[in-house]
């Protein structure tokens, strides 16, 4: 019985590594751990440009749709510059256009007097009724006394402010404070004799 279970403690032994071999094993984690960690800073690395790489990417699409547009916008331009250009190309066309118009030119000028002459007749018939009620409202009893009211308001302004003009120059002219004094001496001295003669 002690003989197997030596046997077995010897054995068990053997499965252990030696001092030595503990050193190399250890150095060896720390080497795959570093290996790990440089890996993971990698991986990160990576995953921050990938960002910024789809970043750029969409900034990139958002260009090309500006050009996109700017490119429609230009062609639109230029199909529409090309159309106004093919009109001047027609010289006849611009010639017998210009007749036209030339042609109309006078019933337009006559048709714009004779607006400007319908416009003169209404102003001065606007005018004539202005005067005409202005006179009539001269004549109105009611507007008489609205009119002598008003200037009899003026008038008492003016008076009421020459009076409050007065007024403020007296102020000024006038010395309170040596009139008091003046009074207290002279209630002061009555007081001194009236004392003098009750004592007497």
């Amino acid at each position: 019985m002690l003989e197997c279970i030596s046997h077995s403690i010897a054995m068990n032994d053997q499965d252990f590594p030696t001092a030595s071999e503990y050193e190399e094993l250890k150095i060896s984690a720390m080497q795959k751990i570093r290996s790990l960690e440089t890996c993971q800073k990698t991986i990160e690395s990576l995953q921050n440009q990938k960002t910024k790489r789809l970043q750029e990417l969409e900034k990139a699409g958002k260009i090309e749709d500006s050009m996109q547009n700017e490119i429609t916008n230009l062609i639109k331009n230029t199909n529409l510059m090309a159309t106004r250009i093919k009109k001047f190309e027609d010289i006849s066309g611009l010639r017998e256009c210009y007749e036209k118009e030339k042609l109309r030119l006078p019933s337009l000028s006559a048709r714009y007097d004779e607006k400007k002459h319908e416009i003169d007749e209404d102003a001065g018939l606007v005018s004539s009724n202005l005067e005409r009620m202005r006179l009539e409202l001269e004549k109105n009893q009611t507007w008489c006394n609205l009119k002598n009211l008003e200037k009899s308001l003026g008038e008492q302004g003016q008076t009421v402010f020459s009076l409050n003009d007065s007024v403020s120059q007296m102020n000024i002219q006038m010395d309170y404070l040596t009139v008091k004094s003046n009074c207290s001496q002279i209630v002061e001295q009555l007081n001194l004799l009236h004392a003098e003669l009750e004592c007497a």
